[in-house]
């Protein structure tokens, strides 16, 4: 003879109640302090927009920023050689500027750190900069430049005897200061903190960039640098908002 275990039917709504109230402590912990901030926290959607890092603003793609450094904010020295915008191809010291978190690098015109990339006839650069008058006679060492010699240079700023850019070898002089601020260089156009301040032309051929860069009175350039980016395009369309998002770094 077999036998069934019947449970009154009295005892299902004691245990359905009982199962009830621990799920109802459990919902009420989860969404208690400390955990009801990211509970409640709105899920972004799959469409939901992105902000673009501070050397792509306004929109520039990413294939077409070859470097991007920030040495203000930078965890360490060696951390400020990190390129942004592509990982395998960081600064490497010529003579390393010394550095802090808040300021970025500083060079007394000693000091260089080279990019690894080449000028094009299409290069823009980037820097945020608080230029110094730089040791030695003649002309000034460039904040970045390349393949200065004997007045010659491309893609290149500093501050000596007033404010220029030099591009594809000629040279623009702007005034007498600014010396600090967002200095922006395309194929045809000087920029300063947003403000087109020279037209300029030439071809440029192909030469190495490097940060704080050697003048032609031998001197390399001095003072802070706290952001560097570099392009393989002109970025005339992108000048607003570039600066505004460096300005506000």
């Amino acid at each position: 003879m077999s036998m069934e275990l019947t449970l009154p039917r009295t005892q299902f709504p004691l245990y359905e109640h009982r199962v009830r109230s621990k799920l109802d402590d459990l919902i009420s912990r989860v969404f208690s302090a400390p955990f009801a901030k990211v509970f409640s926290s709105p899920i972004a959607s799959p469409g939901a927009a992105v902000a673009n890092p501070w050397y792509l603003s306004g929109g520039i793609a990413a294939a077409n920023c070859r470097g991007a450094y920030a040495a203000k904010g930078a965890a360490s020295l060696a951390a400020s050689y990190t390129n942004l915008a592509n990982a395998a191809l960081p600064l490497t010291e010529g003579i390393a500027p010394t550095w802090d978190v808040t300021t970025g690098w500083y060079s007394d015109g000693t000091k260089y750190l080279l990019t690894g990339i080449n000028t094009t006839t299409t290069s823009s650069i980037v820097v945020r900069c608080t230029a110094e008058l730089s040791p030695g006679s003649g002309i000034s060492g460039h904040m970045i430049g390349a393949s200065v010699v004997n007045h010659y240079g491309i893609l290149a700023l500093a501050a000596n005897y007033g404010t220029y850019f030099i591009y594809a070898g000629n040279v623009y002089l702007i005034g007498f200061g600014p010396y600090s601020g967002c200095y922006i260089l395309t194929p045809t156009a000087a920029y300063i903190d947003g403000v087109k301040k020279a037209t300029v032309s030439g071809t440029n051929n192909s030469s190495p960039i490097s940060i704080f860069c050697r003048g032609a009175g031998n001197s390399f350039g001095a003072g802070y640098i706290t952001h560097v980016a570099e392009y393989n395009i002109a970025i005339d369309s992108y000048v607003s908002e570039l600066t505004t998002a460096i300005n506000a770094l």
